[in-house]
């Protein structure tokens, strides 16, 4: 039976660890900043073409307020931390397999989860930045205002542990059938139009209303206006929690499955 100090030594190491990879993560970004300022450029290009054909005028009508370019802005910035969240583990499994240096990851100290939400913890905050400097182009040529609240921080913070949950679908996939990228742009692509993040189809929100960025989406713009925002954020934390647990088993099994087919290090 582990002590109490025992168990207490083992968090640290652990919290230890993740924070290890999360600054490597963060670190290895900097050192590519062509890359970092394409996202910046490539979210802003996005926003300017919606702004310029006056996306979101539904969104008046749906929660009763004349600025819907804030809310549709709420709902952009929501998606950038969920479209990061989603493909952070595809990418730098796709990368590590490239390199023939997955086998690291695999046979670390610390275990693979530990590792992988070390990953997510850099991808948020380097998304931080980049959403930071989209709001403050946003603000400048649009007159946009960045919401940020305790509970848009919370919405957002949970809707990317979820989106990360079903970036390990793919990532199971990208183990297994090793190229997936197109298959990953086309989700980040419609995620933006099914999700209510540009106004959505009633009928499609019905379909994805568990997708834990049109909860967000819902959330965070409830809480703008000051009403009640109960539902989606139950909905928000229970379809997280859902899509991460249902990614961690898939991903789990696609391992194991590329490793009996002795294809796992192919790429």
């Amino acid at each position: 039976m582990n002590s109490p100090s025992g168990s207490l030594a083992s968090v640290v190491r652990q919290v230890r660890a993740l924070l290890w990879t999360a600054r490597v993560e963060l670190s290895g970004a900097f050192r590519y900043r062509a890359s970092f300022v394409s996202d910046i450029v490539i979210y802003t290009a996005i926003l300017t073409l919606f702004m310029m054909s006056g996306s979101g005028h539904s969104l008046s009508e749906k929660y009763g307020v004349a600025d819907y370019r804030s809310l549709l802005f709420a709902g952009y910035i929501a998606w950038t931390f969920a479209n990061s969240a989603l493909v952070s583990s595809v990418n730098n499994t796709s990368a590590e397999l490239s390199r023939g240096t997955f086998y690291r990851k695999l046979n670390a100290c610390c275990p693979l989860p530990l590792i992988q939400l070390g990953e997510l913890l850099s991808t948020v905050l380097m998304n931080c930045i980049v959403a930071f400097a989209v709001a403050i182009i946003g603000g400048i040529v649009w007159d946009l205002r960045l919401y940020v609240s305790g509970v848009s921080v919370g919405a957002i913070a949970m809707c990317s542990l979820g989106m990360y949950g079903m970036g390990l679908l793919l990532n199971g996939a990208t183990i297994k059938y090793k190229r997936v990228g197109s298959l990953l742009f086309l989700f980040q692509l419609g995620l933006l139009f099914v999700t209510d993040t540009i106004p959505s189809d009633s009928i499609v929100l019905s379909v994805t209303r568990l997708v834990p960025l049109t909860a967000c989406n819902d959330l965070i713009r409830l809480s703008m206006i000051g009403a009640d925002f109960v539902e989606p954020a139950v909905r928000l934390c229970a379809s997280s929690l859902a899509w991460l647990a249902l990614g961690y088993v898939v991903f789990r099994f696609f391992l194991f499955r590329a490793k009996k087919d002795g294809n796992l290090l192919h790429y």
